[in-house]
């Protein structure tokens, strides 16, 4: 019996294109099933019965060696994490390698490798082990005094870390259970500066007498002084300051001195330095008028060179306020001269208080300025502490605290998610969380009420370099002969995100097949000879010669019929 011989067959096709442009890589062996009559390579369904032979992969190496690349190695035995739980960071080595060998990696200088893909020395660690919660201590607020001793705060969260970038707030009360000890204290003292003396304002339009002592006031306050007193007037301008007295400029003597122009010392006082008193510019001036009167003359009611229309002027528009000024400071020295102290009209006067250094917390100050005074019907007259001190009074306080409402802070929300993956090449891509001023309640405040500077917003995500990889741009033409099998040449770029590289930086990625089949449609196709209407008949158009020269109808019968099996 004849034995069978299988028409069709498995035959090795040669090898495919090497993995690689450059260095080393694979390719494989090609494996068709094979018409052994014709030679055509024909559809692996009519070897399908047959054993195919295993696929043979080979070394290839390119002509063309490839540039260097970055390479980074796992962390070795002698790095240690920075962190026992999320958010730690351990450093690596990170070489720049010739790589085109297969099982061999060369050094290469740094130089060499494009510093844009080169990866981080330090990778993310322990991520998945949980932190314990910790206590988050926000910025310190500003003083709360502008010189002297104050207070501080600051706001005190509990947070726990979830990545090497961010961490979530939580309860307070979940630290305080779960950490030993006191948390951070939330205020402190503090001093931004020494404070100047308090140097108390005058009364507008008081009429001052005292005894003989240093005195200082400020231009634009008129006094009455006892001989051999000491008195400095300060100008309150200090630029081009001119002084003159009784409208003559004044003339340096023993007892008269101007240390600078804001300052007028007369050392002793006498009646001839009695007058008028004036100092700044053309446009704005100040003027003190002083009377120098011995105690004798108060007392008898003499008041010499003082007329009774100027020394009314001074106190008030009203000649029944003079009168009752006169007989009080009359009465005044009356009493001085021969009854105790203790038994004047002397108390201490306080201004109003000052605005509160902070508006709420309960750690503002404020204060106010206090003086000694005699306190008569319609009249006071300022003296000395030494006399309130004398008379047993009681001194007012000069600052106390204020604020005690509660202060809102800022609350926070949590971040919004980052896109998976976003590369440098790409727009910036940003993550957003509320942030609100607030009370404990939850109730709104206004911005401006929360300390310290408000929480950004809004952050840029964290952006890595993209990897560059191959893309398809376009496909050629299909090459082969007229309608049959052929094949396309894909036209390959290199790129880096939405930016078109240079190729060496793909020479390390794996390209994507870069041929494709196709069938070729050809334009002309017609009989060239008056015998093709018998090559149907006599199955001729599997002969290429036949083909070429009755196209019309061998392709008829093709597509048509599927009778056609061309021999080379």
């Amino acid at each position: 019996m004849a034995q069978t011989v299988n028409l069709y067959a498995w035959i090795s096709a040669g090898y495919t294109n090497c993995s690689v442009v450059c260095g080393e890589g694979y390719k494989d062996s090609i494996i068709h099933c094979q018409n052994r009559r014709t030679g055509d390579y024909v559809d692996e369904i009519h070897c399908i019965d047959l054993t195919k032979p295993p696929i043979k992969t080979v070394i290839c190496r390119s002509p063309r060696r490839c540039p260097p690349i970055w390479k980074a190695y796992q962390p070795d035995n002698s790095s240690s994490c920075s962190s026992t739980c999320i958010g730690g960071i351990i450093s690596r080595r990170v070489e720049c390698m010739y790589t085109d060998r297969i099982n061999f990696d060369e050094v290469a200088p740094r130089h060499r490798c494009n510093s844009t893909f080169r990866p981080s020395n330090v990778i993310p660690c322990n991520e998945n082990v949980p932190c314990r919660p910790e206590w988050l201590a926000r910025s310190w607020s500003e003083c709360s005094t502008t010189c002297g001793p104050g207070v501080q705060h600051r706001l005190i969260l509990c947070s726990v870390r979830t990545s090497h970038f961010d961490s979530k707030i939580i309860d307070n009360k979940i630290c305080a259970e779960s950490i030993a000890g006191e948390s951070p204290p939330t205020s402190q003292e503090c001093i931004t500066r020494s404070c100047t003396p308090l140097k108390v304002r005058p009364f507008d339009h008081l009429l001052i007498l005292l005894e003989k002592r240093d005195i200082s006031i400020k231009a634009g306050t008129n006094i009455i002084l006892f001989p051999g007193s000491s008195l400095k007037i300060f100008c309150p301008t200090s630029k081009n300051v001119k002084w003159k007295k009784d409208n003559e400029t004044i003339t340096r003597s023993a007892s008269v001195k101007i240390p600078h122009p804001p300052l007028l010392h007369i050392t002793d006082v006498g009646r001839t330095h009695a007058g008028r008193y004036v100092c700044g510019r053309p446009k704005e001036n100040y003027t003190t008028t002083l009377y120098v009167h011995s105690e004798a003359d108060i007392v008898a009611g003499d008041f010499g060179l003082l007329p009774p229309d100027d020394f009314q002027s001074i106190i008030a528009n009203t000649k029944e306020l003079f009168d009752d000024v006169y007989r009080s400071t009359v009465t005044f020295f009356k009493l001085l001269r021969h009854q105790h102290s203790a038994e004047l009209p002397i108390r201490y006067v306080t201004s109003v208080w000052s605005g509160c250094s902070l508006p709420c917390g309960g750690h503002g100050v404020q204060s106010r300025d206090i003086q000694c005074a005699v306190v008569l019907e319609s009249f006071m007259l300022t003296i000395h502490e030494d006399y309130c001190i004398e008379g047993d009074q009681m001194k007012p306080m000069e600052s106390q605290d204020c604020g005690f409402h509660e202060c809102p802070i800022w609350f926070v929300g949590e971040w919004s998610q980052c896109p998976s993956e976003t590369c440098n090449e790409t727009a910036a891509v940003s993550r957003n969380r509320s942030v609100t001023c607030q009370y404990t309640n939850a109730t709104l405040a206004p911005d401006d009420m929360c300390q310290g500077r408000k929480p950004h917003s809004e952050e840029i995500c964290k952006q890595v370099p993209c990897k560059p990889q191959w893309r398809i741009l376009s496909w050629s033409k299909c090459y082969g002969k007229c309608w049959k099998k052929g094949f396309r040449i894909a036209s390959l770029a290199c790129f880096s995100g939405e930016a078109k590289v240079k190729e060496r930086d793909c020479y390390s990625v794996e390209r994507p097949p870069i041929t494709m089949s196709c069938v070729r449609k050809c334009d002309i196709c017609d009989n060239l000879s008056k015998r093709c209407h018998n090559v149907l008949k006599m199955k001729l158009c599997k002969y290429e010669s036949v083909m070429r020269e009755c196209c019309f109808t061998c392709l008829y019968s093709h597509l048509f019929h599927n009778q056609v099996e061309v021999h080379r």
